[in-house]
């Protein structure tokens, strides 16, 4: 004769807890409502206790998506490399030089409310066609003359 293989009182709990679970999914509304009564509970409390679990758990997921967020932010700034004036200069010089023969297309900054750019957006063309540059000189795939 073989003797039965005991199982651990963990296993044993979650067989239970997965039986419990199953049990309640299978029951219509009513067969749970009634279960609910019959124990002496209040259904109406039950589901507001419920309803303020979710809430709990939606915020506490909330608070955990923007604190990752907040992680990859700091782990971007961390990365990027600050323009130097001599990367300005060159890309304010290539801004503004007039359009090459080449067919090369310069950027250009929308007018707002009829005004030409504001000083704000400016820098930040500047800025960014200046890490364009980089990244090209950086790549060796420079697609525009210096000249």
């Amino acid at each position: 004769m073989s003797t039965a293989r005991k199982t651990d009182p963990l296993t044993e709990l979650e067989l239970f807890e997965d039986g419990l679970v199953e049990s309640i999914l299978a029951m219509s509304e009513t067969e749970l409502l009634d279960e609910i009564r019959d124990a002496g509970g209040d259904p109406a409390s039950i589901l507001r206790e419920f309803d303020a679990m979710l809430v709990a758990v939606k915020n506490s997921c909330a608070i955990e998506r923007l604190r990752q967020a907040q992680e990859s932010v700091k782990a971007f700034h961390k990365r990027v490399v600050a323009i130097s004036d001599d990367e300005r200069t060159a890309a304010r010089k290539k801004l503004d030089a007039p359009q090459s023969t080449a067919g090369e297309a310069r950027p250009l900054l929308a007018a707002r409310k009829g005004k030409g750019a504001s000083d704000r957006d400016t820098k930040g063309l500047i800025d960014d066609y200046a890490e364009r540059m980089r990244l090209e000189n950086a790549e060796g795939t420079s697609d525009h003359d210096d000249g």
